[in-house]
């Protein structure tokens, strides 16, 4: 990875509103070109909002598809990387999936693998669960990205870890009841993997759920460099640097000192 600075953007979605939802991605966008950022993150399923239930059919989209086009022209204009969720459709698939763009005219997807369908979360009626552990090779690092509850599985991000992934994002939709969970396993996951976790999550009120915002940007060592208000909107800002990067994995190699044949184990013991 080089240098670079990361912004979060911790915005409201309007439910149902897709034109609203890329404006707000546009001003922000504007916003964080002047505060010098050259990557640009948003909370899981921002461009439909997280709790549309079976509107997720009307308005899920492919990746080529008209608000995805507009969006990209956006990362251009600005020179900047974008990502942030949305319901994609294949066929007659919907899947949770979160989207990079590149200034370049890049566009890639990652798909949700972990689905909540417990308490409030219904998941698993909507969405086809993903299968795929891509890490985006980008000028900024290599970046790996999950949403949400793919969190609490740490093989998800040791995996990412192992095939060079320098920056974890993590794009979300965790509601007040889910916040001492995530605060803890977000630095955990930095940890465990000398990694840099950005961690971007929605904010306000969807239909009985409420989220609690709580953006934050996790060194490789486990230390909160920048973090949102809870429940407020704002946007969080930080350098990320190679040297720290670099000085994290001398000095506690959890990284390095990964056993294979150990991780070989987990997935035997869980094959049984």
């Amino acid at each position: 990875m080089r240098d670079f600075r990361v912004a979060i953007a911790q915005v409201h979605a309007e439910l149902r509103n897709k034109e609203k939802n890329i404006e707000k991605i546009e001003k922000s966008a504007e916003e964080a070109k002047e505060l010098g950022a050259q990557l640009l993150i948003f909370p899981e399923l921002f461009l439909t909002g997280y709790n549309i239930r079976n509107d997720l059919f009307r308005l899920a989209e492919a990746i080529d598809g008209e608000f995805v086009e507009r969006l990209l022209k956006v990362a251009e204009k600005e020179d900047m990387h974008i990502i942030f969720g949305m319901p994609e459709r294949e066929g007659e698939k919907i899947f949770n999936s979160a989207v990079l763009l590149s200034p370049d005219g890049g566009r890639f997807t990652y798909r949700k693998l972990m689905f909540p369908n417990f308490g409030p979360f219904e998941e698993g009626l909507y969405f086809t669960p993903g299968n795929e552990l891509p890490v985006f090779d980008t000028e900024l690092g290599k970046i790996g990205i999950e949403i949400c509850y793919d969190l609490f599985y740490p093989e998800i991000t040791k995996t990412y870890a192992g095939k060079g992934a320098e920056i974890i994002v993590n794009i979300s939709g965790s509601p007040s009841i889910s916040r001492a969970l995530f605060e803890k396993v977000l630095l955990a996951r930095a940890i465990e993997n000398t990694s840099y976790v950005l961690y971007s999550n929605n904010i306000g009120t969807q239909i009985g759920l409420v989220f609690w915002g709580g953006s934050r940007i996790v060194s490789p060592r486990g230390e909160i460099i920048a973090a949102g208000d809870a429940y407020e909107e704002g946007m969080v800002v930080a350098d990320l640097k190679k040297e720290d990067l670099r000085l994290a994995r001398q000095y506690r190699p959890t990284f390095r000192d990964t056993r294979s044949e150990i991780l070989k184990k987990m997935y035997e013991a869980w094959e049984k």
